[in-house]
């Protein structure tokens, strides 16, 4: 009588397809994140979606911090790679810092971001460590804000002082009016994120830290 062939044992994923998963499971909480909260979205919800078990993203992700800490940071990805894009690293300094907030800005006032800034802020609260994962994605920016900053106090072209604290003004100079009704709950108007006002607030900032040429 013949035998049926002995069933092949499928083996341990190799480390490409172990990463693709990891990605695969990031990408999905994001959106998840994104439409759901950050409250509402279970790690069950994540591995159903992702069509694996529920092991599968407990053993990468333990808690829900920890996922949530990755796909922030997926997100915030999206930003650095927009300003690495929109600065050259040879670009004037004072052209630099303005085109680097221009972009923040712009990727701040996106509905992505803007949801994101909602769902940490209204988990806070709740879940403190959501809170300072928030904060890092402001760090980042200023992070790449700092060292053009300091190349303008170097040239000159910007008053001396502390790097960090002047570049943090800066972007809260830029930024201030969207974020205002972002905290509010309200759209941001177009008026206030057009290039007109963009401008406008650049020249009103730039005469408090630059040096008169």
């Amino acid at each position: 009588m013949p035998t049926s062939p002995p069933t092949k044992r499928r083996g341990r994923p190799s480390s490409k397809q172990a990463a693709e998963l990891t990605s695969s499971i990031i990408s999905t909480a994001l959106l998840m994140f994104l439409e759901q909260g950050y409250e509402t979205t279970s790690m069950d919800a994540v591995a159903v979606a992702c069509r694996v078990s529920k092991h599968t993203v407990y053993r990468r992700y333990p808690s829900k911090a920890l996922l949530f800490q990755d796909a922030l940071e997926l997100h915030t990805q999206e930003l650095v790679s927009e300003l690495q894009t929109a600065v050259p690293r040879d670009a004037d300094s004072i052209e630099a810092i303005r085109q680097a907030a221009k972009v923040a800005l712009t990727f701040a006032t996106s509905p992505s971001a803007i949801q994101m800034f909602r769902i940490c802020i209204g988990a806070v609260t709740r879940f403190p460590e959501v809170g300072a994962q928030l904060a890092s994605v402001e760090e980042r920016i200023l992070d790449f804000l700092e060292p053009h900053v300091r190349h303008a106090q170097d040239e000159g072209r910007i008053h001396p002082g502390p790097s960090r604290r002047i570049a943090t003004h800066l972007y809260y100079a830029l930024t201030g009016e969207s974020w205002s009704h972002v905290l509010n709950g309200a759209a941001v108007p177009e008026e206030v994120l057009s290039d007109e006002a963009f401008e406008e607030a650049w020249v009103i900032a730039m005469r408090g830290f630059a040096v008169p040429a």
